[in-house]
């Protein structure tokens, strides 16, 4: 999965690390587009960025423009059409915008537009990811994981049998994510041990890998993670996380639970 900070992109295109020449006609309209353009320069920036993209009003394109802008409900299981640009890959993505004026700048002006918060938007589009302000200055890339990650659920992975996977303790612990972790595990008698390590993968990259035991379903001990993969700081990785029954073998990498080694 490509993290969510190698996911930024610059004026070069969708993927590519993000730039600014100092020269772009882009200025921010809003509180959402003063975080977009400090994430690229500045790391501390991001965590902050992806909180405010889930409280924030977010903008999709519609084939239709209505007669007056108005305010309603969508109903159960209505159907709404999104414009789509081609993601990195050419598959054709839903194309979300920081402003109606972005909507504008990209469509042409006269274009129909939605308003949704940011977090519902992104259920919405969850299962296939999206691009943020595409061919704009300032934007993003977000596929799938990405968009699991943001909003706390965890990154579900396929393993064949025969794929090997390194574990090893990170030299520079996520000392945000385990303070979370510990917190969250410290009040939550369901989980009886967890280990936190560094995975790499033989393709995609690595990620922090989470050995947790416990007895009771898969789902409920990852809707109890999910509190704290949506509002910590994974540090551009993906979560992956393995439950298994207590006992066995310890796990490798830092223990957060018990946690004498804390």
């Amino acid at each position: 999965m490509k993290s969510f900070l190698s996911s930024l992109f610059g004026k070069k295109g969708v993927g590519s690390q993000p730039a600014h020449t100092g020269t772009s006609d882009f200025q921010a309209q809003n509180v959402l587009e003063r975080a977009l353009m400090a994430a690229p320069v500045d790391p501390a920036a991001r965590p902050a960025f992806v909180q405010l993209v889930l409280k924030s009003e977010l903008y999709v394109a519609t084939p239709e423009a209505p007669p007056a802008a108005r305010d309603r409900m969508l109903e159960r299981d209505e159907m709404v059409n999104f414009f789509t640009v081609a993601g990195p890959d050419g598959t054709p993505l839903p194309a979300l915008f920081t402003s109606e004026a972005r909507v504008a700048e990209v469509f042409g002006g006269g274009t129909g537009y939605m308003r949704f918060n940011g977090a519902t938007l992104l259920e919405m589009v969850a299962a296939d990811g999206a691009v943020l302000n595409p061919g704009l200055d300032y934007g993003v890339h977000w596929s799938a994981a990405d968009l699991a990650t943001m909003l706390g659920r965890p990154v579900r992975r396929v393993i064949d049998k025969d794929t090997n996977v390194l574990l090893g303790s990170p030299a520079a612990p996520p000392d945000a994510l385990i303070r979370d972790l510990a917190a969250l595990f410290r009040e939550d008698g369901r989980i009886e041990q967890a280990w936190l390590a560094l995975a790499h993968w033989p393709t995609g990259g690595p990620a922090w890998y989470l050995d947790v035991r416990s007895n009771v379903d898969p789902e409920e001990v990852n809707a109890v993670l999910g509190e704290v993969i949506g509002r910590s700081d994974l540090e551009g990785l993906s979560l992956d996380i393995v439950i298994n029954p207590p006992g066995g073998a310890d796990g490798i990498g830092i223990q957060i639970k018990p946690a004498e080694t804390l």
